[in-house]
């Protein structure tokens, strides 16, 4: 299946002028198929030459101008109702003529110099079977252009054609642009997009020209990551750049600014919208983002960072788990980490386990959150002995063990006891207990005897 997103534009054919502008630095092809009536309705005299011929003229000096100024837009060519009469009313008259290749506008316009207009018009055939002609490429974008007169004569169901490009994920922002369409042909088209209706050779350009220059002219995006007091930094940050409607990566950065403080300047679709996902601690991301075409689009992401030290001297845990908007992280203890400014939920894995809702970290500044230390327990038995130790505060067990000869435990300051027995002993009325108020940093020596 392909899942590259493509426009569908439809419109009939008038001589247009588009102005273009280079596109250096781009990130992403636009593939252009090109879907032109080869019907026998369009030999009719339209102006000073039939709809074919100024269809032609046009798509030559459009495909030649975008082949100069763009060289990553591709064309191809499908034609319809080009190979068998009218009279043989054949409704699969539809054949891709000339494949996606770079610089191919000379072969496109030999096969055109070729074609007598003479079958049938079998739109909706033809929009079902134009998804095979495109890769499965989801940067770049695809847009299917079809040249009519816009009058189906197969009995095909334009709208169901256009729902099931939908489905497809290809025709998701699809245009009309119709010369002096009746309204029964307005409303049809109308189920497959925006229409516009050209009554000028003038009007039918700045409709063209708008969509050049949405879809095809370079789209520019520079993203400021801001700092508290709202202001650009240079943060170094990996960022990653993804199509909002699948969520598929399309490119990756580190984020830089130039020696002036401002952030680099990307080359984006604006056909698409994007997510854009900072890969910082935890990661952040702004989500459903559209671009405007054809201007320089700022986006602002505040990334208010601060540090955290978890201090402790003798932990028994050497790294915590930080929660965070239903984010999780892992941080080292003693050691300084870069994270999201926020109050972060902490769990380590000490005995018992420490937790907190109160691990602060403020914008630019290094908090320091103090861990307690651990009580060193040092158990000795003369025999092999059952053990549980019981946490006084929550009345909870928080250790059990069999040992013989001489036990080390580490835990954090608390009252605790120990409950005991020797093993071979099988009457519960010799269960003994002892408590101890363990303090940080100090050494206790249990005798369970």
């Amino acid at each position: 299946m392909h899942r590259s997103r493509i426009l569908l534009i439809v419109f009939v054919p008038l001589v247009f002028v588009v102005k273009m502008y280079a596109q250096n630095q781009m990130h992403y092809k636009t593939r252009i198929l090109l879907l032109l009536d080869a019907s026998g309705s369009m030999k009719e005299k339209w102006g000073e030459a039939t709809k074919f011929e100024a269809a032609k003229k046009i798509l030559v000096h459009y495909i030649d101008s975008l082949e100069v100024v763009n060289p990553k837009t591709e064309f191809a060519l499908r034609l319809f109702g080009a190979k068998y009469h009218r009279t043989n009313r054949n409704c699969t008259d539809s054949h891709i003529e000339v494949p996606f290749g770079p610089n191919n506008s000379r072969i496109i316009n030999q096969r055109l110099s070729e074609v007598v207009p003479k079958g049938m018009t079998p739109i909706a055939y033809s929009l079902t079977e134009c998804f095979k002609d495109f890769p499965d490429d989801a940067s770049s974008t695809h847009l299917v252009v079809l040249i009519t007169d816009g009058q189906e004569n197969c009995d095909g169901n334009i709208c169901k054609a256009a729902k099931f490009l939908a489905q497809k994920n290809i025709a998701l922002r699809p245009y009309i642009i119709g010369i002096n369409l009746s309204q029964k042909n307005i409303e049809v088209l109308s189920c497959v997009g925006e229409v516009m209706n050209a009554s000028t050779s003038s009007q039918l350009s700045s409709a063209f020209q708008y969509i050049i220059q949405k879809h095809v002219n370079p789209t520019t995006v520079q993203i400021n990551l801001l700092d508290k007091d709202k202001k650009p930094f240079p943060s170094n940050i990996a960022m990653s750049i993804a199509d909002h409607s699948n969520h598929r990566i399309l490119s990756n950065y580190i984020h830089t600014c130039n020696k002036k403080g401002q952030s680099d300047t990307l080359v984006l679709n604006p056909s698409k919208t994007y997510d854009v996902i900072l890969h910082t601690s935890p990661p952040l991301i702004k989500e459903n983002i559209a671009i405007s075409a054809n201007t320089h689009n700022i986006i602002g992401i505040e990334v208010a960072q601060g540090e955290l030290v978890l201090k402790s001297k003798n932990t028994s845990s050497a790294a915590a788990e930080l929660k965070y908007q239903d984010n999780l992280y892992l941080a080292d203890v003693n050691s300084k980490k870069k994270l999201l400014a926020g109050v972060y939920e902490g769990l380590l894995t000490t005995i018992p386990l420490f937790k907190t809702n109160e691990i602060k970290v403020s914008p630019s500044q290094t908090e320091i959150f103090r861990v307690f230390c651990d009580a060193a327990i040092n158990l000795f038995a003369n025999s092999m002995t059952r053990v549980a130790v019981i946490d006084m505060r929550t009345m909870k067990r928080i250790l059990q063990f069999e040992f013989n000869g001489n036990k080390t435990i580490s835990l954090q300051p608390g009252e605790y006891s120990f409950i005991y027995i020797p093993s071979g002993i099988m009457n519960s009325d010799e269960t003994k207990h002892k408590i101890i108020k363990a303090e940080e940093e100090k050494t206790y020596n249990l005798h369970l005897n």
